[in-house]
C-alpha cells in the first residue's frame, strides 16, 4: 500500500465548483460529439427516415425531428439506467458495485501496481 500524506490545504469552494462545472461541460459536449459522430458513420439519419416512414407512411426528405427526440432521450435514460442501480428492485443488486465502480477499482489497482513496479525498477538501477 502506498500512502501520500498531505498537509491540509485551504481550498476555495467557489473555485472547486467552477472546476467541477467545467469538467462536466467538457464531458457533456465530448460525449455528445462522440455519439453524433458514431451515428453519422452508421448512417443513422437514413435509419431514422426509414423508421419514420414505417410508422407514419409519410416520406420526408429531411430527418424527421419528431423521431430523433425520443431516440435521444432513450439513449440518455439507457445510460442512466445502466450506470445507476436506482431502477433495480433487488436488494442484492443495489448493494453490488456498479460497472463504473468496478472500472474505477481496476484502474486504481493498475495504478498501484505500476507505481510499485516503477519504484522497484528505480531501486534496482
Amino acid at each position: 500500500m502506498l500512502l501520500e500524506i498531505k498537509d491540509k490545504e485551504n481550498t476555495n469552494k467557489f473555485l472547486e465548483i467552477i472546476k467541477i462545472l467545467i469538467v462536466c461541460i467538457i464531458l457533456f459536449f465530448g460525449s455528445a460529439l462522440a455519439i453524433i459522430n458514431f451515428f453519422e458513420d452508421a448512417e443513422m439519419e437514413d435509419t431514422i427516415k426509414k423508421i419514420y416512414f414505417l410508422i407514419t407512411g409519410i416520406q420526408k426528405e429531411n430527418s424527421p425531428m419528431i423521431s430523433t427526440i425520443p431516440f435521444s432521450l432513450g439513449i440518455g435514460l439507457g445510460v442512466f439506467a445502466f450506470f445507476n442501480r436506482a431502477f433495480s428492485f433487488s436488494r442484492r443488486r443495489k448493494q453490488e458495485p456498479g460497472p463504473m465502480e468496478i472500472e474505477l477499482h481496476l484502474y486504481d489497482k493498475d495504478m498501484e501496481e505500476t507505481l510499485i513496479e516503477e519504484l522497484k525498477n528505480k531501486d534496482d538501477s
